[in-house]
Parts: C-alpha cells; structure tokens; sequence
C-alpha cells in the first residue's frame, strides 16, 4: 500500500512554515502517477505558498514496484536506520517501522539507498531489465578505463543514463558536468554477468546497498 504523511516545513527563505506532504510508502501500481514524480522529483520538491521559494526536502520513504517485484528503500545515510530497515526488508523486526511486510516474497529485489538520486537510478536500472549490480561492476570497470584516457579528470559521479528505450550510457561527471560516457550494451553486460556470478553470489551486502563501494570490495 502506499501510505503519506503531513509535515511542517520551514521555508528556508521566508522561514515561515506550511504543511508538506511526504509518502511513507509508494506502490507505483496503486500509484501510477507517483514513478514520474519520484524520476523528475516533484515528490521531494517543497514549494512555499507565502514567498514561491522551491527546495528539495530529503526524507525517508519506500518505493515498491511489485509488477517488477522491487522495493527500494530510500534513507538517510545512518547507520542505525539502515540496519532497522535491512531487518525489515529481511522479514525480521515487522514492527519496527510499521510497515505491512506481506509484499515482500520470495523473488523480491531489495535495496537500500540513501540519496534521491540514487533511488532514480536504481528504478532506471530495473526499468531497462539490467541488474543493478552487474551495472556496479560495470561503472568500476568502466573507471579503470578512463582513469587511463582521461588521467587529469576528477570522476565526482558515475551514473547508469537511461537515454531512451533501448539506449542506456554509463556517465562520468566532474563539478555536475557529463565529461564522458560508455555504452551499456547487451553482449558488455552479459559478458560481466557470466564472469562475476559466482562472486555476486558469493557477497551478498548485509544491508542490501549495492552501490560503488560495494562493488570495488568485490573486484579487490
């Protein structure tokens, strides 16, 4: 189910506060209109009805997609929120967070994340049928690549761009500019699918955060 909330927010300009709504939970079948607005993030964007100030507001929320049977969990980078949300998308601890643990059966993909956009990309990443950690691996490989090509390059992000249906780039992106990218084709994926399965198997995140530092403790 999907599942909102009312808070205060203080306009950071005007400081006066006004009610925000914020989604605990987000079915996108029971919400469909909710992906897009999670992917352009008018879900996060707070508007001031005094002064027309917009700020983005960080906050902590579930989004579930069971038509491709994934729940991301979007938090805070805190250790203990972490680990409670782990227990719970492992079946353990139910009501710690008050959420109804039925959806989650056997065949689900769970994932932590702690930023927005980590949590749009994560949803591109599924959205193209790729696994999200082979796609981990691959911006680590990838890495290593440019770091040769384009040694005086300081690489702040590395992003999976979905471009249109049936193109997706990988992107490296120094002081928010895209410097460079590289394809994502099928035969590179499979490629490094088949030649780092029994490593994936083998090391599994304990809080189901695949992401950067993850997969270079795997190729160390």
């Amino acid at each position: 189910m999907s599942k909102r909330n009312s808070v205060k927010i203080t306009c950071p300009k005007c400081k006066k506060e006004s009610d925000f709504q914020i989604w605990e939970s987000i079915n996108i079948q029971l919400d469909p209109e909710m992906k897009e607005q999670v992917l352009n993030g008018e879900a996060f964007l707070f508007k001031c009805p005094d002064c027309g100030e917009e700020a983005y507001v960080n906050y902590s929320v579930l989004y579930h997609d069971m038509e491709k049977r994934i729940m991301i969990y979007l938090l805070p980078d805190v250790e203990e929120e972490i680990k409670a949300a782990a227990q719970f998308m492992s079946g353990m601890d139910e009501n710690n967070l008050g959420l109804d643990l039925s959806a989650i059966t056997e065949g689900y993909s769970n994932r932590i994340v702690t930023s927005l956009r980590e949590l749009q990309e994560k949803i591109y990443i599924s959205d193209a049928g790729y696994d999200d950690r082979i796609i981990e691996i691959m911006k680590m490989l990838y890495l290593g690549m440019m770091a040769e090509q384009t040694p005086d390059k300081r690489v702040d992000e590395i992003l999976f761009d979905f471009v249109r249906e049936g193109e997706h780039r990988i992107i490296f992106i120094e002081g928010g500019n895209v410097f460079a990218s590289a394809p994502v084709n099928d035969e590179v994926y499979n490629d490094v699918r088949k030649t780092f399965k029994e490593r994936i198997e083998n090391n599994p995140s304990e809080y189901f955060i695949y992401d950067f530092v993850w997969a270079r403790s795997l190729l160390k």
